[in-house]
């Protein structure tokens, strides 16, 4: 009886698969090696089992390694070994007219062996030197700017802070100097309400007071306008010349003269008037004449 056709498909059974796997390798050795008798051919058979285990086979005048070199031979992979001498000598030879060119031009960058370039290749040979100097003319003038840029900073820097310890050297002690050498000018203040600036001068004038220009006191005002401007501007030199410091100490000295001024005008008014004038405090205080002997 005919033996039926085998289904050419993936045996799903894993034993029966491992079962003919190992029949037909037998098989296909065998045909391998009458193929590499009968024909003298070289062949080299790899195969994998779906397990991952090695089966080989190589004819026998060969070997596997050297029939995959000839492979990659054929293929344009690997170059022959008969050739690769020549190969070789060829990179050297190339190799050492690199070296030999690199090495002329390098004497001829440092002004040596020149006796054997033309003209043209002199003129080249200056213009790169040119370019070159260039570069690095203009790499050193970078340097130096960040130099100076760094050194300006710096100079800044120093500057800030000698400002603000010239600033901190005023001591307490100064400005009590000076205000004891001002001390004619009006009441002293401590030192810590230096910049407390009052809303109003020291014993300023009310509208009672103003009244006096009304009676003949023109002059006087006009000389009280005058001392007032003289020292604002006073003050506004101090502040210029001193600082916030000098500026309050400034003020002290203005209000001083504000009331020496208010008690000189005080003298050209009637005494026997009833005037009025505001405090330090913004309070409002009454002036009555004083009784005179007749």
């Amino acid at each position: 009886m005919a033996r039926g056709k085998i289904a050419i498909t993936r045996i799903e059974n894993r034993a029966a698969r491992q079962v003919t796997f190992s029949k037909r390798r037998v098989g296909l050795f065998k045909k391998t090696h009458e193929l590499s008798v009968l024909c003298d051919a070289e062949i080299g058979l790899i195969v994998f089992s779906s397990n991952g285990k090695l089966s080989e086979f190589c004819s026998e005048s060969s070997s596997i390694p050297h029939i995959i070199k000839r492979y990659e031979i054929s293929k344009g992979m690997r170059v022959s070994e008969s050739n690769d001498s020549e190969q070789n000598l060829k990179e050297l030879k190339r190799i050492r007219k690199e070296t030999d060119d690199l090495q002329l031009s390098m004497r001829c960058y440092k002004g040596e062996s020149l006796s054997s370039l033309h003209y043209e290749d002199l003129v080249e040979l200056e213009k790169q030197l040119e370019c070159s100097v260039n570069k690095v003319r203009a790499r050193k003038f970078e340097l130096l700017q960040q130099q100076v840029d760094n050194l300006r900073r710096k100079h800044q820097v120093a500057t800030l802070e000698q400002q603000h310890a010239a600033v901190a050297m005023v001591k307490p002690e100064e400005q009590q100097r000076m205000l004891e050498e001002f001390q004619f000018f009006g009441d002293e203040q401590p030192i810590s309400n230096l910049l407390q600036l009052a809303p109003l001068p020291p014993h300023f004038p009310t509208q009672k007071f103003l009244q006096a220009q009304s009676k003949g006191n023109a002059l006087a005002w006009i000389w009280f306008g005058v001392l007032i401007h003289v020292l604002l501007l006073w003050l506004f030199i101090i502040e210029f010349r001193w600082g916030t410091a000098g500026a309050a100490l400034a003020f002290d000295i203005t209000s001083g003269g504000v009331a020496l001024a208010e008690k000189i005008i005080r003298q050209t008014m009637d005494p026997s008037e009833e005037h009025h004038s505001i405090g330090p405090t913004g309070k409002l205080h009454k002036h009555k004449p004083q009784a005179t002997e007749r």
